[in-house]
């Protein structure tokens, strides 16, 4: 029978069609809009020149303009919640190297505005190197022998560079190899650094193999080992990994990743993972990892979610190994 109720729920079901259509419709069109890719850290820097690659590949394959914002500060946190709690519409991507801004951000920060797990959507990861134990290449340091040898003598009277959350842990894991009395100095950016590391103030720091390559190949830096037990193809075959070099307590690789806010639509994240696969396919993209010293490092967003949560907890170990005080 013909009611009234069953005609106003003929009439709903009838008006919803056009709202569905109207819904897939639009994000079948995405992206209708450029798109806003955020880095964290300073424009020319190691993380910098990774997110300006990807950002431009990102434009050649979705046909829209991806348009970089640099958001620093606070070791990158400034830009991780700035994506964090941004509009969940596909608009503003994170292409961050992971280790440093989501799973260690817990260990350096006693209070954080976001969750490196739970907060976001995580598309893929892009990515993999270690750091490199880095000196200036003005001084006497050829080995990590020598650059041991000459902390010991000099205790607490010369410092290590501490540009990054990273870069302070290996720094603090590599004291603790050989008990060592150096201390931090902390700086906003590796070129801050470098000038001091010129002086003899400060002795040594860990850097990211994309922002060593241009300084190695200059001729201001000296890479003394890398921060992983395995040999990295892209990498000089004259750097020794960290247990050749005689760092045996440290085996660690750091990753790039794809990250947008929670609650962005799944038919989004797929096409930006689908996007970025495009891009790691590339014959330039392979140039480019081999140039600044790192492997590809595909994921789905499953396992990229599960590595993120697998990397807090194992942070958490690092941290207690360095002695990392949260601030």
């Amino acid at each position: 029978m013909f009611t009234r109720r069953s005609a106003i729920g003929s009439l709903l079901a009838a008006s919803a069609t056009p709202l569905m259509r109207s819904s897939a419709f639009a994000q079948d069109a995405y992206p209708s809009k450029q798109i806003h890719s955020i880095c964290s850290f300073t424009p020319g820097s190691g993380a910098d020149i990774v997110v300006r690659f990807y950002s431009n590949k990102l434009q050649e394959v979705c046909g829209k303009p991806v348009v970089v914002e640099n958001k620093i500060g606070a070791a990158g946190n400034i830009g991780t919640e700035y994506v964090a709690r941004s509009k969940p519409d596909g608009y503003t991507i994170y292409i961050c190297p992971a280790a440093n801004v989501l799973a260690s951000a817990p260990y350096f920060f006693k209070s954080l505005n976001f969750d490196p797990v739970e907060d976001f959507e995580h598309v893929t990861t892009l990515a993999k190197a270690p750091l490199l134990l880095v000196v200036s290449s003005d001084s006497p340091y050829k080995t990590v022998a020598d650059l041991v040898a000459d902390l010991k003598a000099k205790g607490d009277k010369v410092g290590f560079g501490g540009i990054s959350n990273s870069a302070t842990v290996c720094c603090e894991i590599f004291k603790a190899q050989f008990s060592l009395e150096t201390v931090e100095v902390r700086f906003r950016d590796f070129p801050s650094a470098l000038r001091e590391m010129a002086t003899g103030a400060v002795a040594f720091t860990y850097l990211d193999a994309t922002q060593a390559q241009g300084h190695l190949n200059a001729g201001r830096i000296r890479a003394l080992a890398t921060t992983s037990a395995e040999r990295i193809p892209t990498l000089p075959a004259s750097i020794p990994t960290s247990h050749e070099a005689g760092v045996m307590n440290m085996d660690i690789m750091f990753w790039w990743s794809v990250q947008v806010a929670k609650g962005t639509p799944k038919p989004i994240v797929e096409q930006l993972g689908k996007w970025f696969g495009t891009v790691l396919a590339m014959e330039d993209t392979k140039q480019f990892l081999a140039r600044s010293g790192n492997v590809p490092f595909p994921n789905d967003p499953e396992a990229t979610k599960a590595l993120v949560k697998k990397e807090v907890a194992a942070w958490a170990t690092y941290a207690k190994i360095a002695k990392v005080e949260a601030q």
